[in-house]
């Protein structure tokens, strides 16, 4: 149980997370990326302008802001979080 707790421990935990927000970032970039690429290929493949116009300025535009929005949340907020905590970590003695 010592291990659970141990400032080692939770600075290995605390890295682990960063990483993977980072990744996460990536992947949601992609995500995005992936979505917007999609639309244009059904664009290009004959979908009613009207159509098409309505649905990249309506709905693929807001959703690719939402997962801008999410990666720039996590980047502002989630990973300076952890960053002040692996600090605080790193600056314990105990650690």
């Amino acid at each position: 149980m010592a291990r659970q707790t141990s400032f080692q421990h939770q600075l290995e935990l605390a890295d682990n997370l960063k990483k993977y927000l980072h990744g996460f970032q990536e992947r949601l970039g992609a995500a995005a990326q992936h979505y917007k690429n999609e639309c244009n290929q059904i664009g290009e493949a004959g979908m009613m302008d009207e159509v098409f116009e309505d649905f990249t300025q309506n709905y693929m535009e807001a959703t690719i802001q939402k997962i801008a929005d999410l990666i720039e949340q996590i980047n502002e907020c989630d990973i300076p979080f952890v960053e002040k905590y692996i600090e605080y970590l790193e600056s314990n003695p105990s650690a």
